[in-house]
């Protein structure tokens, strides 16, 4: 099947920023795990964070929860400190309000600078 959904990923000092478009399909949410791991594998020898920009993301079905979790998983299994999510539509904030368990104490931002700030702040203090 065809990927549905598109999404950027960007390495600035310990953290890697995404930003999520479109409504996804479980291809494209693996896609982005596997591109996102290979993207990290960088900087896992240190802490690191994760900023998640969702202001343009529609979510997706329930089977894109599963990849996703495995994608914090394998994060924090590799020195990934922090997970923030920047200003998620209605259906993925109901999405993390019902699945974000595995985030455990995500935070969410308005504002990307404001998540870039805290991030940076963060991990500077380990």
């Amino acid at each position: 099947m065809l990927e549905h959904g598109y999404y950027t990923l960007v390495v600035q000092d310990n953290f890697v920023l995404s930003q999520l478009f479109g409504a996804w399909n479980v291809e494209r949410t693996k896609n982005y795990a596997e591109h996102m791991q290979k993207v990290a594998s960088e900087l896992t020898a240190k802490p690191w964070a994760r900023i998640v920009n969702l202001s343009s993301w529609e979510g997706g079905g329930t089977d894109v929860i599963q990849p996703l979790q495995d994608l914090q998983k394998w994060a924090e299994q590799n020195n990934c400190k922090h997970v923030v999510f920047i200003n998620p539509p209605l259906i993925p904030n109901y999405m993390l309000q019902k699945h974000g368990d595995p985030y455990h104490g995500y935070k969410i931002f308005e504002d990307q600078e404001e998540a870039i700030s805290w991030v940076k702040a963060e991990l500077d203090n380990l």
